[in-house]
């Protein structure tokens, strides 16, 4: 089960650093449009499904499931059976859901590094983490490093290009293991449930923090 946690974690490290950027003024011209480019599509996220496929460089950790983004503020990976698990982010907490012993563990997005991701607007150009844009045929590569902290560790977002979207990141942790989560099958919808965004909690009911 550590293993699938550290997936989880893996989730929410690769979507909070999407927000870093370089504060090293290191960056080509070249570079800095494809970060441009990368803003304008982050910015631009709706609603979206689909699925991902987990795996992980230790134990033989692999996990797939249902992943679900609503206007890149609400998350949740909802793994397959059996792994008991669904990561939530509702806007506000970020946390796991474990079904098989009723068990929420959650934290306020403010005191983890998804606020990064979940502010008004991101932008890879000013405020500090990205390391290096990487081109690679098919492929744009972006690379963000955090020494300190819960995100300590080195991401690498892989965009399709041209026609950038976001196919995958590898995350590197403070320990050298090694995740790597790929997207796949990617739907943009209309709307998604906001049910889909609530923790399953018995005891703190937030409901109301959506209304």
């Amino acid at each position: 089960m550590k293993w699938v946690l550290r997936f989880a974690s893996a989730a929410v490290l690769a979507l909070s650093l999407a927000g870093g950027a370089n504060a090293q003024g290191a960056f080509s011209a070249e570079d800095l449009d494809d970060l441009q480019r990368v803003n304008q599509y982050l910015n631009g996220l709706g609603f979206l499904t689909g699925r991902f496929v987990q795996i992980s460089d230790t134990g033989g950790g692999y996990a797939e499931g249902t992943f679900y983004m609503a206007e890149r503020t609400r998350l949740r990976f909802e793994y397959d059976p059996p792994i008991p698990l669904t990561f939530i982010s509702d806007g506000y907490f970020v946390g796991i859901d474990n079904s098989e012993l009723e068990t929420t563990s959650q934290y306020p997005i403010g005191v983890t590094p998804l606020r990064v991701l979940l502010r008004a607007d991101v932008d890879l150009t000013s405020d500090a983490n990205v390391t290096a844009v990487e081109r690679l045929p098919g492929q744009l590569r972006i690379v963000a490093s955090e020494d300190n902290g819960l995100a300590q560790g080195e991401l690498t977002l892989i965009f399709s290009d041209p026609g950038l979207e976001l196919r995958q990141w590898v995350i590197v942790d403070a320990q050298g293991h090694r995740t790597t989560v790929a997207l796949q099958d990617v739907l943009e919808v209309d709307t998604l449930s906001r049910d889909l965004f609530r923790f399953t909690d018995y005891d703190i009911d937030r409901r109301d923090m959506f209304d």
